[in-house]
């Protein structure tokens, strides 16, 4: 990734993390963005169909890579347009001086959560 051109950061997304709100009258847990407008390379990896609940699910693991940035972690969640990604791992690419993050992430299953 050392030499990735900007041009390949071409999905804009956000990334976004559960915070407690108050709504009023109680306390509940919303998807709010922590970083937006993020240029991201978004590329499937794997693909994979499973049973759950008596239904067939399909899920795709997914490689996003963004430039780097602080606190990003696997609690949160990256929503490019109407899709919703659950990070799984965070990883940081020391071979490009730590310019570049790699956000392993799930498509096709539950919200992000």
């Amino acid at each position: 990734m050392k030499g990735m051109a900007a041009g390949k950061l071409r999905h804009l997304i956000s990334i976004e993390q559960q915070q407690r709100v108050f709504d009023g009258e109680t306390w509940v847990l919303e998807w709010t963005p922590i970083h937006e407008n993020v240029f991201a390379s978004i590329r499937p990896v794997s693909g994979r169909e499973f049973l759950a609940s008596q239904e067939v699910q399909n899920s795709v693991d997914t490689e996003i890579v963004i430039r780097n940035r602080e606190n990003v972690n696997p609690t949160m969640r990256v929503r490019y347009e109407n899709d919703i990604y659950s990070i799984r791992a965070v990883l940081p690419d020391p071979y490009s001086g730590n310019q570049w993050l790699t956000l392993m992430a799930t498509y096709g299953v539950g919200d992000g959560s």
